[in-house]
């Protein structure tokens, strides 16, 4: 028995691994898609919608791991400049690291919890639903 899941056939019979072109009801389905241009030096400049592989930086080996997500992707010379997460609703604007900017909601969409608050971050700045804080180094806020 198959769940009218998405109230649309053509996304219920499609096995998430293909590219389905359905000329009839004007879809295409795939698992990503990706529109841009490709550098001098070969990296990457553009969007990705989809799943996608990323690199994150493991604190325990100090080593680049890849990660499956999903969601937008904006990448900037091969480096992730803006994602919006579709399996949590978090989104992150700004190259990594002190200078992006960073948002969770306070429902995560994909285990339906609800989190202690919203909150905005931009490097030791955090902006929650309730309140501001300020971190400093040893954690306590203003």
């Amino acid at each position: 028995m198959q769940i009218n899941r998405y109230a649309n056939g053509v996304i219920n019979a499609w096995d998430g691994n293909s590219i389905n072109i359905n000329e009839e009801d004007g879809v295409i389905l795939a698992p990503q898609v990706v529109a841009g241009k490709k550098e001098v030096d070969n990296s990457f400049t553009g969007v990705v919608i989809g799943v996608s592989k990323t690199k994150k930086a493991n604190g325990e080996s100090r080593k680049w791991e890849l990660e499956d997500n999903t969601g937008v992707f904006g990448l900037s010379h091969g480096e992730r400049s803006f994602f919006l997460n579709s399996e949590d609703g978090s989104a992150t604007f700004g190259l990594e690291g002190d200078g992006s900017i960073k948002i969770k909601p306070r429902i995560s969409l994909s285990t339906g919890e609800l989190l202690n608050n919203a909150t905005i971050e931009s490097g030791n700045y955090k902006f929650r639903s309730s309140k501001y804080t300020k971190e400093d180094n040893d954690g306590k806020g203003l």
